[in-house]
């Protein structure tokens, strides 16, 4: 239940804590809908001996944010609807795609292939990303967004999102600035929803969004956590699928509610509380190693990155063989080496060398650095800096610009 046409509190003569009489006289709304939306949550307030109490800048705020919402829903119509599927061939593309601040690691040898299925609507984004190629990725979500992604191939991949792996019962959570670090291995396949704040509120509780926004890692019961994954899937393949049934609103309308109401069921009736969660010991020394190896600005050594870690070379290296099938001495090279492939794709040719931006990441002899980078990427450096990048448009996978 919504109120489509809501009074802002400020214009009103209301004391800075109301009763829920002196609420709905102010907003002129019936005690009994003021009732359901505060017992849902989507109305702030609290109870004080049995009585609901409304703190006046709390309403003014939410009172804000409902007409924020009354203007994005007025603006949707402009936005096209879209559904389809992209082959991307260079990691750095998938950042380029899905729109978050970081950048990717290609961390598999061959030349990189995956494929991203995608679904767009006004207010949200939802992908399911198949990798063929193992990664890892490093930065921050992007501004306004709450993201929700788990691994649907939790059976044959591990796919470990700060810290924890992620699977059936276990989800990745966060908001805008959320700092994230991830691996993906070859075979990987996760699902992921990003969305606008303000438009979950259409459905979710502020509990559900607080949630979702202040923690890293969500878990459901399997139940409920396969509910979830199935939703967002079922919905993906019925319009990528389909494409021209986005082409009819109502249909997209009920399929954002539809979707909606088995996300909100599911997070809030969840079994197991949200919280950070212990992070498996085994992750816990490559979770600090690569964060450390992300930030530093120069080139560094397997002893420093232990020492990082804080643990022996050899715990360090037992870990790293078992987390990503690499020593730390070839994770350290191949993070040089995609560097060196980032700064190839963006430099100008007529003006900088394939030996100039080896020598930049350390390496000093340019023969083995081609047939390094050739071993890692599937083509020569010089190609890569002398190539025109089309990377595929992230116009799809932005709902929240008018196309």
């Amino acid at each position: 239940m919504r109120i489509t046409t809501p009074l802002l509190v400020r214009t009103m003569a209301a004391p800075d804590v109301m009763t829920i009489d002196e609420l709905a006289q102010c907003l002129q709304r019936s005690r009994s809908t003021l009732y359901k939306l505060a017992r849902k949550g989507s109305l702030p307030g609290r109870k004080v001996g049995g009585r609901w109490q409304f703190r006046r800048e709390d309403v003014e705020r939410w009172s804000c944010t409902l007409n924020q919402d009354r203007d994005i829903r007025a603006r949707s119509d402009n936005i096209e609807s879209q559904a389809g599927r992209i082959e991307i061939f260079d990691a750095e593309e998938v950042a380029a795609v899905a729109p978050w601040d970081g950048h990717i690691n290609q961390i598999s040898a061959g030349s990189y292939h995956s494929t991203l299925k995608f679904l767009k609507t006004s207010g949200m984004v939802l992908y399911e990303h198949y990798e063929r190629h193992g990664i890892e990725g490093f930065g921050a979500l992007p501004d306004g967004l709450i993201v929700l992604a788990t691994n649907v191939a939790w059976r044959r991949a591990s796919v470990e999102w700060c810290g924890r792996t992620l699977d059936h019962r276990l989800f990745a959570c966060g908001s805008s600035g959320t700092e994230i670090g991830f691996t993906i291995p070859a075979r990987g396949r996760n699902v992921v929803l990003l969305a606008d704040e303000r438009f979950l509120t259409q459905s979710l509780s502020q509990e559900s969004i607080e949630l979702l926004r202040s923690h890293r890692h969500l878990e459901m019961s399997a139940t409920n956590g396969q509910r979830l994954i199935a939703a967002m899937r079922a919905t993906l393949r019925r319009y990528v699928t389909s494409p021209e049934l986005l082409k009819v609103p109502r249909d997209v309308r009920y399929l954002k509610s539809q979707f909606l109401e088995t996300l909100s069921h599911c997070i809030s009736h969840r079994t197991a509380s949200a919280r950070a969660g212990r992070i498996d010991s085994r992750q816990e020394p490559v979770r600090r190693a690569i964060e450390f190896a992300e930030r530093s600005p120069v080139p560094i050594t397997a002893q420093r990155l232990a020492a990082a870690a804080e643990v022996s070379q050899r715990s360090l290296q037992d870990s790293f063989r078992e987390r990503l099938g690499i020593s730390p001495g070839v994770y350290l090279r191949r993070l040089r080496l995609n560097n060196a492939h980032r700064a190839l794709a963006a430099a100008d040719p007529a003006s900088t060398t394939v030996t100039q931006i080896a020598m930049a990441w350390g390496f000093s002899h340019a023969g083995r650095f081609s047939v390094e980078y050739r071993k890692l990427f599937g083509e020569m450096p010089s190609r890569t800096l002398s190539q025109t990048r089309n990377i595929p448009t992230p116009r799809p996978l932005d709902p929240f610009q008018a196309d």
